[in-house]
């Protein structure tokens, strides 16, 4: 709290109060030399405006000292998780409702197919089939996922999924529910489907229409009854249908500005990361911005047309040029979201470097026994 009024106030009272005494003693010294009593007028002022003149010409001033307002000018930013709505690194956008939002960057272009290796991590450590890296060269911009399976399970058995498309901006990460029947193969749809086709933004015909052709496009040996004799329950499973979370975000352009446009459903997770390298913040977090919001029941999307449905959350946040764009399934956003300093993992290392810290970091217990699944776009300068 400021208190720059109550001292100005203080100060006041107390110079009025000198210049009460300095006239009393003039006037009376005047009075007492017996001078006219105009002169003694004019020696009672005289004094009071030497008084003035004096007092402001020695003392220090403080009405004029500066002080940086948190952000500004180069103060830092306290590094804790999204940053409040009144800090921006860039004038606000006008315009920019998802409504009014045009189509993704460069919406002509075919996908890119990223190139898909198995990560050079010390096999010692954990099985290196496990783990699944996809880099997209895309000029100096980093582009790149990885799918870590659960511990035990090789990269098959993962059943999150991951889809992205950098020359046109688009991204998505889905995290099968395991206790679903096919969840792996449905997540893997959802995330294709979103990448080749984004719903409209704040349209629910859009999203009901983008879900059908999902469910159409599942590959029929995902829903199909179990051969196994003993396999009962994957026949009811089958019955019930695949469910997913999914997340998505889509690069567009709102006339000279560029804005991510996130589709969330279930509790994977967006993060625009912005600030230059070694010095980020995150600018949002979707749909939770706190470790404490994530639950056992999440809204998930079924595989099966007589299934009702979640409608997503959409929210558009502004970008800047460098900024990242950070898609995460539950158990690693949950992690994140727990220290907000974890974000300076993908300030600058590798996809490899990434996969070896979560799967170290899952080893000791600090993130579950999940799989793991990140998906980053940084946006060109």
């Amino acid at each position: 709290m400021s208190t720059r009024s109550g001292d100005s106030g203080g100060d006041l009272v107390a110079k009025l109060a000198l210049t009460a005494v300095v006239a009393v003693v003039v006037g009376v010294v005047s009075a007492v030399s017996d001078v006219g009593g105009v002169f003694t007028v004019v020696a009672v002022l005289a004094a009071v405006a030497a008084f003035w003149v004096l007092d402001a010409a020695i003392r220090p001033s403080s009405d004029h000292s500066l002080s940086l307002a948190p952000g500004a000018g180069g103060a830092a930013l306290a590094s804790t998780g999204t940053l409040p709505a009144s800090v921006s690194t860039q004038p606000p956008l006008r315009g920019v409702e998802p409504p009014t939002v045009g189509e993704p960057v460069n919406p002509g272009t075919r996908p890119v197919v990223a190139d898909k290796q198995t990560a050079t991590l010390d096999p010692s450590l954990f099985d290196p089939q496990s783990v699944e890296v996809s880099t997209s060269s895309q000029g100096t911009s980093r582009v790149f996922s990885l799918r870590i399976a659960k511990h035990g399970n090789g990269i098959a058995e993962c059943e999150d999924a991951v889809a992205l498309d950098p020359r046109r901006g688009v991204l998505a990460v889905a995290d099968g529910a395991s206790s679903s029947f096919g969840a792996g193969p449905w997540a893997d749809t959802l995330t294709k489907q979103f990448v080749q086709a984004p719903p409209k933004p704040l349209s629910v015909a859009s999203f009901s229409e983008w879900l059908g052709q999902a469910r159409h496009a599942l590959p029929a040996a995902a829903g199909a009854e179990s051969d196994d004799p003993n396999g009962w329950w994957s026949e009811h499973g089958a019955r019930q249908g695949a469910f997913s979370t999914i997340v998505g975000a889509a690069i567009m352009t709102d006339g000279g500005s560029r804005v991510a446009t996130v589709m969330c459903l279930g509790d994977s997770c967006a993060f625009v990361l912005t600030g230059p390298r070694g010095d980020r913040v995150v600018r949002r977090s979707l749909p939770y911005e706190d470790s404490e919001q994530f639950g056992s029941h999440p809204a998930l999307l079924g595989s099966m047309a007589d299934r009702a449905h979640d409608e997503p959350t959409w929210t558009t946040v502004p970008t800047a040029p460098g900024d990242l764009l950070v898609l995460a399934s539950d158990a690693v956003s949950e992690w994140l979201l727990a220290d907000p300093r974890r974000f300076q993992l993908f300030d600058g290392d590798g996809p490899d470097e990434i996969a070896g810290r979560l799967i170290a970091e899952r080893t000791d217990g600090k993130i579950v026994n999940d799989d793991l699944t990140v998906a980053v776009l940084e946006l060109a300068s």
